[in-house]
């Protein structure tokens, strides 16, 4: 990949990223997330993001995309599974946090 493909990449995701941010605080979580989230959130989250670009029939382009009107959003699954807290108080010491 060369400078201008990184370059144009970084400012499309900064777009993106900041279009779903002015939602976020609007209030319009939903059509933040609709829009776009589940692409900015693919590089740190993979598999979330594509299970909600896969409920919302999107895909991981680096381009706004919109979901459909009227889509009917079927076999939703957990998306992230829940920590005991045991495990995290175990975490938090390991990393010196208390």
């Amino acid at each position: 990949m060369n400078q201008f493909s990184i370059n144009n990449h970084e400012h499309t995701f900064c777009k993106i990223y900041s279009e779903a941010g002015r939602k976020i605080e609007d209030g319009r979580f939903k059509d933040a997330l609709e829009d776009n989230l589940a692409v900015l959130f693919q590089p740190f989250l993979p598999f979330s993001s594509q299970k909600i670009a896969d409920w919302l029939n999107l895909n991981n382009e680096w381009k706004p995309q919109y979901v459909k009107e009227g889509l009917k959003i079927s076999n939703i699954s957990i998306l992230f599974k829940r920590l005991d807290k045991k495990v995290i108080e175990e975490e938090r010491s390991k990393l010196g946090i208390i």
